[in-house]
């Protein structure tokens, strides 16, 4: 089942995973104890249309994930860790995207 996944990685306890269908980007955030077929019964579903939209709102909710307090550190601290995790999930997709053939 893992291969229907093109980014699938545990993330302050919790699994966040990125898949597409024929039109939609889907993002998956639940347990990460589950099963993948509980896990997709469970799991908050966000689908999007476009990769831009979907790296945009992604940024938001990881900073909002790791934002502990509204000081200056813990701010920039939230956004690097938000700006890091979209940089691997950015990779992750272009390896998949080369693997499947997209151009």
């Amino acid at each position: 089942m893992a291969n229907k996944y093109l980014y699938d990685s545990t993330y302050n306890g919790k699994r966040l995973v990125v898949s597409k269908d024929l039109y939609n980007w889907i993002v998956m955030y639940g347990s990460a104890t589950a099963n993948d077929e509980s896990f997709e019964k469970t799991a908050e579903h966000w689908y999007y249309t476009s990769l831009e939209n979907m790296f945009a709102r992604l940024f938001v909710k990881l900073h909002r994930l790791d934002l502990k307090s509204l000081e200056t550190r813990d701010i920039l601290t939230a956004i690097g860790k938000a700006e890091s995790r979209l940089m691997d999930i950015g990779a992750a997709l272009d390896r998949k995207g080369v693997e499947n053939g997209w151009r």
